[in-house]
């Protein structure tokens, strides 16, 4: 438990604060590295979905009447849960363009910041921005966390695997909640509070999801199921469309296999 713990604080608060850390150095996005880190990330959090939590799914499908029904239909629901509860924060917000982009409709954590920072000019209206991007974040950072809990109980190295590939993502999400605040003005200090805030659901949940991994195959399905749809709602309806709107690069595809292979690699050691 104490492992799972400390594998979260690095990969959930420290890279966190590393992406701020980082924001505050470059004060101007590299749309193109940030664009490659998505891309990479979220090929190698496919590969934990198809390679290891389906697997198991699979497995405890056939211990369970119906299991594997009952699996697909929770990972449809919780998808949809998920997307409806992300929309509402968005709606919450008053901003509702900054989630249409000419050629997609989007809805990301990379896309809020920037053009939060493009569209408000004063800095009480950064802070009211920067606050919603957090609750947003704290949203998506406590599924994230659960599933996490859940790789690192059913096999280490794929939990180890999966640390890294959260670790990658959260430096984005760290220099996405930055952002706005930074254009506040607001002191240092408390911009990294409030990226480390941000953390502190996915710790949360990583507790969760490791104790409901040793719990009986009913739970296990439940929770498992739950972590799919949370991975598979992260990749498709944020990171992955954000990586393109923020680079046309032809070689972004490319990342996006070399995360699956290297993903790969990494769970057959």
């Amino acid at each position: 438990m104490l492992k799972v713990i400390g594998i979260t604080l690095i990969c959930g608060t420290l890279f966190t604060l590393l992406g701020t850390l980082l924001a505050m150095a470059l004060q101007k996005e590299n749309k193109k590295l940030t664009s490659s880190l998505l891309a990479f990330s979220s090929g190698s959090m496919l590969s934990i979905v198809f390679i290891d939590l389906l697997n198991e799914l699979l497995e405890l499908s056939e211990t369970i009447q119906a299991g594997l029904y009952i699996g697909i239909g929770i990972v449809l629901v919780v998808f949809v849960l998920i997307l409806v509860l992300h929309q509402s924060i968005d709606r919450c917000s008053h901003h509702g363009e900054c989630h249409v982009d000419e050629e997609h409709q989007i809805c990301h954590d990379r896309v809020h910041a920037q053009q939060f920072v493009d569209s408000i000019e004063e800095g009480k209206h950064f802070i009211q921005a920067g606050l919603i991007l957090l609750i947003a974040m704290c949203i998506h950072n406590f599924p994230e966390g659960i599933s996490l809990g859940v790789t690192f109980s059913l096999k280490e190295i794929s939990g180890y695997t999966f640390a890294i590939l959260i670790g990658i993502h959260n430096i984005i999400v760290g220099l996405s909640i930055a952002m706005p605040f930074i254009q506040a003005k607001m002191k240092k200090r408390n911009i990294f509070f409030i990226s480390f805030l941000s953390s502190v659901p996915m710790l949360v949940g990583s507790i969760l999801g490791y104790y409901f991994g040793n719990l009986s195959a009913v739970a296990l399905l439940i929770v498992v199921s739950i972590s799919i749809a949370a991975i598979l709602y992260v990749v498709f309806k944020e990171l992955l469309p954000q990586a393109y709107s923020l680079s046309k690069s032809p070689y972004l595809s490319l990342i996006l296999i070399l995360g699956i292979l290297v993903g790969v690699v990494l769970l057959a050691l």
